[in-house]
């Protein structure tokens, strides 16, 4: 029985990287294993949305959509090496939601924080490398973040 349910759970991380990688590393800013149990919605999200070419997606708050974009940020970045752009709509936004979600995360997360730099600084707000790619989390509120820049991936939350 053990052995089916690992199976199984790895024939979907290997189909599935994203929700793998949800599944088996990430711990959210509380600390714990990532459960679509409460959003059950959630998991195929996980699973279609890295095989779109582009996506939009209107959400309410609080139905944990933010912690799959962090999961797809951490994902595009660590493990593919992309740039990945992740714009909040103002700088007190973003510091707040690096310090509070996206550091707790990485530092509360073994995995994670194999894939940081050497020394481990996190002090951050505005770029961060992770793996062989970078994350550069932007205030949508300013022009000067949007001159000269690439990204792979661009994540607008909120």
């Amino acid at each position: 029985m053990i052995d089916n349910y690992k199976s199984v759970l790895a024939e979907t991380c290997s189909r599935f990287p994203l929700l793998g990688q949800a599944l088996m590393y990430h711990k959210n800013t509380r600390g714990k294993p990532m459960s679509f149990k409460d959003m059950p919605y959630l998991a195929p999200m996980y699973r279609d949305i890295p095989n779109l070419e582009d996506v939009a997606v209107r959400k309410a708050v609080q139905t944990g959509l933010s912690e799959l974009f962090i999961c797809m940020t951490l994902w595009h970045s660590g493990w593919l090496g992309k740039i990945v752009a992740y714009i909040l709509p103002t700088f007190s936004v973003r510091d707040r939601f690096v310090n509070q979600r996206i550091n707790k995360v990485l530092m509360g997360t073994p995995d994670y924080r194999q894939l940081l730099p050497r020394s481990r600084d996190i002090g951050n707000n505005r770029m961060k490398r992770f793996g062989s790619g970078s994350i550069l989390f932007l205030g949508s509120n300013t022009t000067g973040d949007f001159v000269e820049f690439s990204a792979d991936t661009i994540i607008v939350d909120e």
